[in-house]
């Protein structure tokens, strides 16, 4: 079992992108910035210590053998590790202690005090076909996506049930709202990229997290990936609400300007409620998304992702 089994369940994506101390690094686990996270919020704390430990220790049950006779695991590859070793090592000082407790109590009731060492090795083949996007052959795809979403969004608000359902199902179509916004984002790109050349040129040279990676020869000769797989890859490892990674891709990469995305990041804040605190705001009030806002959400959503696709209108195709 290796860090990113956890990903599904990880609320890394809610952290901004100076906690993480090894940002450019698309294929490690994750390592907090200690200068950030000495800092942090409790919260936002709390959650970097948790996703530390997840990405190095697992649940022996995964890949580790288990002696029938003698009862127990065999800890072939290393440990067992204590949650209660391991984070105090890591973090004393720069949490508070309450912050490491509170997840040492957490970790040792979720596997006890024998974790095993997940796998950290980069995979020869990271780019995972599993999540790869099927292929559009028309740029307006992305927005005739989107906008399906949103109307099958729609369509859920007209169910009948009892009031609790409906407040349950505005909340988690507020939630799916968001994460259309950011596939969307996502097919755009890929649209581009995919299709067009000088989009993949300007995305290589252009971004970052690109420009400077580092590849050696032998895994180029080894792994035969085209410059257009590797961006591709970097495409999967983005969270694709943090603006501060996706913005450079539209305009450093499609030569465009993002609208307005202040509503974006208030939709977001709500989403992180919704699904990490249970419905519920920090001080323990339920959120309660009305159906004026609801709406309010889809339109700004649809106006949104439609200038982008105006603007990309007027964009020549390049195949070559």
């Amino acid at each position: 079992m290796g860090w990113n089994d956890y990903l599904g369940d990880s609320e890394l994506s809610n952290l901004p992108e100076e906690a993480h101390d090894n940002r450019f690094d698309l294929t490690g686990p994750f390592e907090p910035s200690d200068h950030w996270l000495s800092r942090a919020s409790k919260d936002d704390q709390e959650i970097a210590v948790r996703e530390w430990f997840l990405a190095r220790y697992c649940d022996p049950a995964g890949d580790t053998p288990y002696n029938g006779r003698e009862g127990g695991y065999l800890f072939i590859h290393g440990g067992p590790y204590d949650p209660a070793n391991e984070i105090p090592n890591r973090f004393t000082g720069l949490v508070p202690d309450s912050v490491i407790e509170q997840i040492i109590d957490e970790m040792h009731e979720m596997h006890g005090d024998q974790w095993a060492p997940a796998n950290n090795e980069r995979p020869d083949d990271y780019y995972d076909s599993l999540y790869d996007l099927e292929q559009m052959a028309e740029r307006s795809q992305p927005l005739a996506n989107l906008k399906a979403r949103i109307n099958q969004y729609q369509q859920l608000l007209a169910l009948q049930g009892s009031e609790e359902a409906k407040t349950l199902c505005r909340s988690l179509l507020y939630s799916a709202t968001v994460g259309a916004l950011e596939s969307f984002l996502w097919e755009t790109v890929y649209f581009w990229v995919d299709n067009d050349i000088k989009s993949l040129h300007d995305i290589i040279v252009r971004i970052q997290g690109l420009r400077d990676k580092q590849i050696k020869l032998g895994d180029i000769v080894k792994e035969n990936k085209s410059p257009k797989d590797h961006v591709k890859a970097y495409l999967q490892s983005i969270v694709w609400h943090q603006t501060k990674r996706v913005k450079p891709l539209f305009e450093q990469g499609l030569g465009i300007t993002l609208p307005d995305i202040t509503f974006f990041e208030k939709a977001l804040q709500k989403r992180h409620h919704i699904v990490h605190r249970s419905g519920h705001d920090m001080d323990k009030k339920p959120i309660n998304v009305q159906g004026s806002e609801l709406d309010a959400l889809f339109s700004q959503v649809t106006e949104f992702a439609s200038a982008i696709d105006k603007e990309l209108e007027s964009r020549s195709i390049r195949s070559n």
